[in-house]
């Protein structure tokens, strides 16, 4: 987030993690119900790729949410991470949400909360657990996976009881001169400090927050490790669960190389929704 090519950067990251082969051996076949209305706004719909395992269920849920700086990237981005989790037998839920390039924040979290409540709503449909959804996203919906495990607790029907962050940015009132984060947060920070902090998950960190499981690059020149350790400390003091997984690589291989980041990821989500 440092400089005018981070959006080439964290596009190039998502498209190329599509390419990454998975380390864990599949489970379940499954059936993908695609493009699945979740909200309206105006004449734009959202839409979702629906993961099903085969089997009677029900299973623990994962809302998938892409990466691109709040401005780019797509839900395909995230294709094999959603095949992934449905063969280790989750409903996962691979959602596009509106680009901060047309509407600023808090556009996309509200429609991240919209997509829990769709499939929490509809999770017979799915053979998914209404009470076991988790979130899971890569830097930018990393950052929209923490937002929804931080959120206050009268939105039940958005909660989620998981969350997996990777790379996600945690403060963004580090960033004052990141286009990406002044295009999402609808300008620059003097005189936003207050939407800068309330667009920061590390500003609403309490006890009742959602587990989380963080892996991050030590060599992310983009978001830096810092953004993940310090959420992570905060999460910890509050009492809240967390792990960390540490890679060697930077932003962009940290995703094309997750074989191993998944799989613990994988095994976290199990343990906090079936828990």
């Amino acid at each position: 987030m440092r400089t005018r090519s981070t959006l080439l950067f964290l596009l190039s990251a998502v498209l190329l993690g599509a390419c990454a082969v998975l380390g864990a051996a599949p489970h379940h076949e499954y059936s993908v119900a695609a493009e699945q209305t979740y909200a309206e706004h105006a004449r734009e719909k959202l839409t979702a790729d629906v993961y099903v395992p085969e089997g009677a269920g029900p299973f623990p849920a994962v809302v998938v949410i892409h990466g691109g700086g709040w401005v780019g990237g797509e839900r395909s981005d995230m294709n094999s991470v959603a095949q992934y989790l449905a063969r280790q037998g989750f409903v996962a839920m691979n959602i596009s949400y509106r680009s901060a390039r047309q509407h600023s924040y808090p556009a996309q979290v509200e429609d991240c909360r919209a997509a829990v409540r769709w499939l929490r709503a509809n999770a017979a449909r799915y053979k998914a657990s209404a009470r076991q959804i988790g979130a899971m996203g890569y830097s930018a919906g990393g950052h929209l996976a923490l937002m929804l495990g931080v959120q206050d607790t009268e939105d039940e029907a958005a909660r989620v009881a998981a969350v997996v962050s990777g790379a996600g940015p945690t403060d963004l009132r580090k960033y004052p001169d990141s286009g990406l984060v002044k295009r999402f947060l609808g300008g620059r920070m003097p005189g936003r400090e207050a939407i800068y902090a309330d667009a920061s998950p590390i500003t609403h960190v309490s006890p009742d927050d959602s587990p989380t499981f963080f892996y991050h690059g030590r060599r992310d020149m983009v978001v830096e490790i810092e953004q993940s350790l310090d959420m992570a400390a905060a999460l910890e003091q509050a009492g809240v669960y967390t792990e960390v997984d540490e890679q060697p690589w930077g932003h962009t291989l940290t995703f094309v190389f997750d074989d191993a980041s998944l799989q613990r990821a994988s095994d976290f989500l199990r343990r906090r929704l079936e828990g």
